[in-house]
């Protein structure tokens, strides 16, 4: 059996007849490089021992991240109220939604903001959400990075950013859980690799901290552009 030290150099071509031990149940054989063969399978498996193609794992983590982003919707949505859907046609530097909760005691105290953010033609930093309350207040909060680095998203990466906002009034304060992660899914939700949190403090009392109206914004980065088929789901409760 040959040593380490007697084996070709790495530059040297092989030709199939050089030897090498290998462990095969338990037992050290020797054998030509042109006798080992690897089987790799083409699908999973609950009895194969095999390895099997990267691209099958990743089809099967995508499954599992889409049935969890469903799940994780039908939690999210409960008691919620559509408000309405945007989706872009053209790019553009900000979307807004107007509320119109004037009914006494019909005021809503949390908006949901789910946001997909497809690849754009050039890096975008992060996404504000400004809401503007009845009384000219207008705090606003900053998404989260999808990849950690500070940039939601990248051109030709094929990559979603998928997260969103979820608002709280409660005078004198707003407060905003906000949620992102890089996906191929177009789900806004599942498992999410940043979540954030923020306050601001609001002038007025409960009749005039009232939402009034939503704006989005793209900032940093090289583009201060929404891609076309940014879509945009405002929920109220």
């Amino acid at each position: 059996m040959a040593k380490i030290s007697e084996l070709p150099n790495s530059a040297t071509p092989l030709t199939g007849e050089e030897t090498f031990p290998i462990v095969q149940l338990g037992v050290t054989k020797k054998a030509q490089i042109s006798d080992i063969k690897i089987t790799v399978d083409t699908e999973l498996s609950e009895t194969s021992e095999n390895p099997v193609q990267n691209k099958v794992v990743t089809a099967a983590f995508d499954k599992v991240d889409i049935a969890l982003s469903r799940l994780s919707e039908d939690s999210n949505l409960k008691d919620f109220v559509h408000v309405t859907t945007l989706t872009t046609t053209q790019e553009v530097s900000s979307v807004e939604c107007n509320f119109n909760f004037n009914v006494l005691g019909n005021y809503k105290r949390e908006i949901l903001v789910n946001l997909v953010v497809p690849p754009p033609t050039q890096s975008l930093a992060y996404i504000t959400a400004e809401i503007e309350c009845v009384n000219g207040s207008k705090p606003y909060f900053i998404s989260c990075g999808g990849d950690g680095s500070g940039v939601v998203i990248k051109p030709d990466t094929g990559l979603n950013f998928c997260g969103g906002f979820r608002i709280f009034l409660d005078t004198p304060y707003v407060a905003c859980l906000t949620w992102g992660g890089l996906s191929k899914s177009t789900s806004p939700y599942g498992t999410m690799s940043h979540v954030g949190y923020g306050t601001r403090k609001l002038s007025g009392d409960n009749v005039t901290n009232r939402f009034k109206k939503l704006t989005l914004r793209a900032s940093g980065g090289t583009s201060i552009l929404l891609p076309i088929g940014t879509k945009v789901e405002v929920y109220a409760r």
